[in-house]
């Protein structure tokens, strides 16, 4: 049976053709899921529980990993795995300002810890992931950052409330670069 699939859609000639699994899917992931799209729309990043190459499926749980294809003219080519700090199984969804800096929700430290990180790109590397300040990651469950590519501003979600409600929340990115 089929698991959860990225699906897409093209426009031609002013109309979108109608949704097909996109060609990098993999059939031994149950799972691939919530892609973004690079600012420059050269690179989508995506979760997976597809194998990492020479780690063998641990069984159990799905792994789920941080992935991504680049663009060839109309195409996008291979998947790749995300890798350090992002892989094993450290972050989920990621977002990308013009200059690569990456903002993803940490899980490193296991459900229950979720919060809002951000790594950024030296010399063609991520450095490790930094947790935001409490202006960002105050209470629980700090997920799905969206940045804009200028870094003007943060939307995410954070859990409140007794059970799991969320709330879509927003911080301005001031002048000496502090979150509101």
């Amino acid at each position: 049976a089929a698991g959860t699939l990225i699906m897409m859609s093209r426009q031609v000639d002013g109309t979108w053709t109608p949704p097909a699994p996109a060609p990098f899917n993999d059939a031994s992931a149950r799972m691939s899921f919530e892609p973004q799209v690079t600012p420059d729309g050269r690179r989508l990043y995506f979760q997976s529980d597809r194998p990492l190459p020479n780690q063998p499926d641990a069984g159990g749980m799905p792994t789920l990993n941080i992935w991504f294809v680049e663009r060839n003219g109309d195409e996008w080519g291979s998947p790749r795995p995300a890798g350090s700090p992002f892989n094993p199984m450290r972050a989920m969804y990621v977002t990308m300002t013009r200059t690569g800096t990456i903002y993803t929700t940490d899980i490193s430290g296991g459900p229950g810890t979720e919060r809002i990180a951000v790594a950024r790109l030296v010399n063609g590397s991520y450095e490790t992931l930094e947790p935001l300040g409490p202006s960002i990651n105050a209470g629980v469950g700090n997920m799905y950052p969206y940045v804009a590519p200028d870094e003007r501003y943060l939307i995410f979600t954070r859990r409140v409330g007794q059970v799991r409600d969320t709330a879509l929340l927003v911080s301005y990115r001031s002048a000496d670069g502090n979150w509101s």
